[in-house]
């Protein structure tokens, strides 16, 4: 009964994102997605270029931060006088080697509104991966996974009415990456750890309701 209202979650979230039940992993929040994300691709890219916008939310800039302590290459790419992604910046960054990116679809301080779709083509038309946390964009904007391009996606339920210390990581499944968590398999081997059950049907519940 447990796994049957966990699951209704997982489609819940699924369908207010846009994304295959399949892509949803649930994690404890949008820090441990973020973490998830740059650190799984990392893992299985030990000598990646990793890149992300100059104005981040710290979940994202200070475990790129930690990569680089230990010899990893991260570099921060420029926003434009609106406090958008510049995109020439972008393209700089891919050609010197980028292949992981993570830009934020709207920003929690500044409200500024990324075009991740652009962004997204921009990075697959140069081989890379792109990362987007949405957390603040769920529920406020049209976030749609599969058309945004994103390979990657971080969101919240706290954000949009849920309780706190929920998240998901949409994952698409082509991208290889290390779990950050390991332990009993659960998740399908992409977070280990007794699932929140409260928590992730509130998330549910929420993302029905936001829907």
């Amino acid at each position: 009964a447990a796994r049957a209202l966990v699951e209704d979650a997982r489609g819940a979230v699924a369908a207010l994102i846009g994304a295959p039940a399949s892509t949803v992993v649930f994690v404890s929040g949008g820090t441990e997605a973020n973490n998830t994300a740059i650190k799984g691709v990392a893992g299985r890219m030990p000598a990646a270029h990793l890149a992300a916008s100059a104005v981040e939310h710290a979940s994202v800039q200070q475990p790129l931060a930690s990569l680089g302590r230990v010899g990893m290459t991260v570099s921060s790419i420029s926003v434009n006088e609106y406090g958008q992604l510049d995109m020439q910046a972008l393209a700089e960054a891919m050609r010197q080697g980028a292949r992981f990116v993570s830009v934020m679809w709207a920003n929690n301080e500044t409200g500024v509104i990324n075009d991740i779709a652009a962004v997204a083509a921009a990075v697959r038309d140069a081989g890379g991966i792109l990362h987007t946390d949405a957390v603040q964009a769920l529920a406020k904007l049209p976030v749609d996974f599969a058309d945004s391009g994103a390979h990657l996606m971080s969101v919240s339920a706290h954000k949009i009415n849920g309780p706190k210390g929920v998240g998901a990581l949409l994952w698409d499944k082509a991208v290889d990456m290390e779990p950050l968590l390991h332990g009993g398999g659960q998740e399908k081997g992409r977070r280990g750890g007794t699932e929140n059950i409260a928590a992730i049907v509130g998330f549910g519940r929420a993302a029905g309701l936001a829907l």
